[in-house]
């Protein structure tokens, strides 16, 4: 489930549903954007600073998103819904190289700031999405 789960009303159902569908040795992948990444944290930092005039950074963050995970809720609301976390990692949901081509990068400005968040953000382990592995926990 790549890039959903943030769009439902009601996450925790579909999590629920897709348990007893997976087979006992199956791996669930789950990809979502986090807040508590580099790149929010800037946005809102922005957005703060600006006294709310400046929003960009947060619409295009959360214009489509319902519900908003942090790295520990996501891992949480997984091993609640009956999974066990196998691995996990944060990557950058955007690639440098594709920048040129997106209508929010239009300035030079833009594009080079954006570099640099992406830099850090992969240096400092904050990137924007996490993807988790999971499976069912074994019952006892």
């Amino acid at each position: 489930m790549l890039d959903v789960l943030e769009h439902m009303s009601q996450p925790f159902l579909a999590l629920e549903a897709i348990e007893p569908k997976l087979r006992s040795n199956g791996i669930f992948v789950l990809r979502v954007p986090v807040i508590d990444s580099l790149m929010v944290r800037l946005a809102k930092l922005t957005y703060t600073a600006t006294g709310a005039r400046y929003r960009k950074p947060l619409d295009l963050l959360y214009r489509y998103h319902v519900i908003g995970f942090s790295t520990s809720s996501i891992r949480r609301s997984l091993e609640e819904c009956g999974f066990e976390v196998i691995r996990s990692w944060r990557e950058n949901s955007i690639d440098p190289s594709t920048l040129q081509g997106r209508s929010w990068a239009k300035s030079v400005v833009e594009r080079i700031l954006t570099r640099q968040i992406l830099f850090w953000q992969t240096a400092l382990r904050l990137q924007d999405e996490i993807v988790v592995l999971a499976q069912k926990k074994v019952r006892d």
